[in-house]
């Protein structure tokens, strides 16, 4: 769990599916993503750079800046 320039943000993993969830408070908005993990474990979870990239196109003046996702 982190909270970052306004975006509370979380990647819950459970049983085979990655998740990815954020909330902006000042606006209301929540963004909830989950995926099936692959087969692949080199691969990573999938749902929280899509909750990114979300985040990015819905408050483009409040990116979280996540190094990994780059």
């Amino acid at each position: 769990f982190a909270v970052s320039n306004g975006w509370y943000v979380q990647t819950p993993n459970f049983n085979g599916y990655s998740g990815g969830f954020g909330y902006f408070p000042s606006e209301e908005i929540m963004i909830i993503v989950y995926t099936t993990e692959t087969e692949d474990p080199k691969s990573g979870g999938q749902a929280f750079p899509i909750v990114m990239e979300l985040i990015k196109m819905i408050t483009p003046e409040n990116i979280v800046p996540y190094p990994h996702l780059r």
